[in-house]
């Protein structure tokens, strides 16, 4: 009796914790819905005063509203490569999401893993036994290679008994490459990257690292696309 009690107990908690992680999505996609960010004026914001002042405003203005608003980063990246440049913007958008791995991580973790456990036992066992047998460097590379994007890798390894500490080193070694990629791409590109995406062809064409730099993670997203496919 006082075992089924205590099943019960924790079935509650976790139908809790699954409707509150539920909400969570559901608002998430609403804000993203309705709520759009003008590139003109985040930049203005940014704009004026010290570059510490202007770097420590990004990086908290970025992990609250693209916790919220998670096309946003786009915009946020954007901003970032034409106000501090590839290499300066590199770090802060690091910086950044290495809070936001660690945040995802933790409410996936608290508010989902026990929804999963409860009502989706054999999925889940399923799911933990691919996760344990799958190393360190091939979650590496999902994190480094621009194929998953970074909140469903963020949230999708909470779900597993992978350590925050663990997830965190793989976060802090793979991303930067990815994230430079990006960056050095936007920043050459300047405001034409949104006016005229067209141009990104021209961009690659005419610059040789940058080129070189996209067939490399290229080829290594179709490797992971075949990778990922035999896993599931």
């Amino acid at each position: 009796m006082e075992y089924a009690n205590f099943a019960k107990k924790n079935i509650s908690e976790a139908v809790i914790r699954g409707t509150i992680i539920v909400i969570f999505f559901l608002l998430v996609i609403i804000l993203g819905r309705y709520f759009k960010i003008d590139p003109d004026n985040l930049r203005k914001m940014f704009m004026g005063g010290s570059v510490l002042r202007a770097a420590i405003i990004y990086i908290f203005m970025y992990v609250v509203v693209t916790f919220f608003i998670w096309l946003s980063k786009d915009i946020f990246r954007f901003v970032a490569a034409i106000i501090f440049g590839f290499f300066l913007s590199t770090i802060l958008v690091f910086l950044a999401e290495t809070i936001n791995a660690a945040i995802l991580f933790t409410l996936s973790r608290y508010l989902g893993k026990g929804f999963v456990d409860s009502f989706l036992r054999s999925s889940s066992r399923n799911l933990q036994n691919k996760i344990s047998h799958t190393n360190v460097w091939f979650i590496f590379m999902l994190r480094a290679v621009p194929l998953v994007p970074f909140r469903v890798l963020d949230l999708s390894l909470g779900l597993t008994r992978i350590r925050l500490s663990q997830y965190l080193m793989i976060v802090v070694l793979a991303s930067p490459a990815r994230i430079f990629w990006v960056q050095y791409i936007l920043a050459g590109l300047g405001e034409a990257a949104f006016k005229n995406p067209w141009l990104l062809v021209n961009y690659l064409m005419d610059n040789r690292l940058a080129f070189i730099w996209s067939f490399i993670y290229l080829v290594l997203a179709v490797i992971l696309t075949f990778r990922i496919k035999n896993k599931i």
